[in-house]
């Protein structure tokens, strides 16, 4: 059994020793990337409208999946060294499995799949910028969560039917951490599983009380209401919606079990 104690030792990594040119430069990318993803969303939207126009609803659906895929794949063969390590090439495996469940579970338009390069690129910035992974992704996943929350409270503020959406939070956790698997780690500290097992509890316990206490889903989901676990949407795909209390712990769980195997060791 491993213990909170033990160190994977360091591959390859971006190193940071205090501030130079460069992590100024990119920095400054992250800043900008992330201002433009946070107010660039009625632009996307907009763009996604038109080509759907252009090309129909249903070519419009397969060629996202298609990019998507293909995307994926030259990644896995650009990185495909790094994949001759069975850890990690079983990192990549369960990514993909837990991945797919859960775009299939949340996924209402095809254009919402472009969370996943837009966050990942993000991490991949951040990560040129920290030095190490797990962090990167933290910084990317806060961006997306402040590009939701700008979305339900200032572009779709008056909007009664809009709620906040927890399932494009999850989507831009997935693209936050997918480049995870392929970069190289750098020194972790592996916390141990009882050190897990109580994270997990205790998160899900205090976000229950909190959610209980606070009832926080009037003015997130607003009017949106449904009495059924999986709704269709008018485009024929089938999903559920997140509501606050599924959201937080789902999150909340996914990071624990990320920390259990990326957090940085403290010398990094």
């Amino acid at each position: 059994m491993s213990t909170a104690t033990d160190v994977v030792k360091p591959d390859t990594y971006v190193e940071r020793s205090g501030w130079n040119y460069r992590s100024v430069l990119w920095w400054l990318a992250v800043v900008a990337y992330s201002i433009a993803n946070v107010f660039s969303h009625e632009r996307v939207n907009k763009m996604a409208e038109t080509f759907i126009r252009l090309m129909g609803l249903s070519w419009f659906f397969w060629t996202t999946r298609i990019l998507v895929l293909a995307g994926a794949l030259i990644i896995l063969f650009c990185r495909r060294n790094f994949l001759k390590d069975r850890r990690r090439l079983t990192a990549v495996l369960l990514f993909i499995i837990v991945g797919v469940a859960l775009d299939m579970s949340l996924v209402i338009y095809a254009s919402e799949r472009v969370h996943y390069p837009q966050y990942a690129l993000l991490t991949w910035i951040a990560y040129h910028a920290i030095g190490t992974p797990l962090p990167a992704a933290m910084l990317s996943f806060v961006v997306g969560y402040a590009d939701e929350a700008h979305q339900h409270w200032i572009i779709y503020g008056n909007d009664a039917t809009a709620y906040f959406d927890w399932n494009d939070n999850v989507l831009n956790l997935l693209g936050a951490v997918s480049p995870l698997v392929l970069l190289p780690p750098g020194p972790k500290r592996k916390l141990s599983n009882r050190t897990l097992l109580a994270g997990a509890s205790i998160w899900t316990f205090a976000m229950s009380l909190l959610v209980v206490f606070l009832n926080p889903d009037g003015p997130l989901m607003r009017d949106h209401r449904s009495e059924s676990f999986w709704l269709t949407s008018g485009v024929n795909t089938h999903y559920h919606v997140l509501n606050t209390l599924e959201g937080t712990i789902l999150l909340g769980l996914c990071w624990i079990v990320l920390m259990r195997y990326y957090w940085p060791e403290r010398s990094s």
